[in-house]
């Protein structure tokens, strides 16, 4: 996120020199956080149910489908993912629109 913040810098300006609130700014980084970190969850869950779902076989005595283990992982990754793009977010949120502009 801190990268896609870095190249977004100019387009950030802008929507602060056009009067977009801070708290807009907060808002849609973390948005674009949260819509990437639900679809690596649903890859993810995706992926391990198929995965484990043909090798089950293999898996004695264990619950492969275990619902609070997946619940509990995903909300894990989720809380991560936000906790990582709050900082890019903060900094989106105090980029002066006249330096964004002369960046480039």
């Amino acid at each position: 996120m801190a990268f896609t913040v870095s190249r977004r810098t100019r387009e950030l300006g802008i929507r602060i020199a056009l009067g977009a609130e801070p708290s807009a700014l907060l808002r849609l980084v973390l948005g674009r956080s949260v819509l990437m970190a639900v679809a690596g969850v649903v890859a993810g869950l995706a992926a391990g149910l198929g995965t484990a779902l043909l090798l089950r076989t293999m898996f004695h005595g264990v619950q492969i489908l275990d619902p609070l283990v997946l619940a509990t992982v995903s909300a894990l990754v989720v809380g991560v993912l936000l906790l990582a793009s709050y900082i890019p977010a903060r900094r989106a949120m105090r980029i002066d629109p006249l330096e964004a502009l002369r960046v480039e």
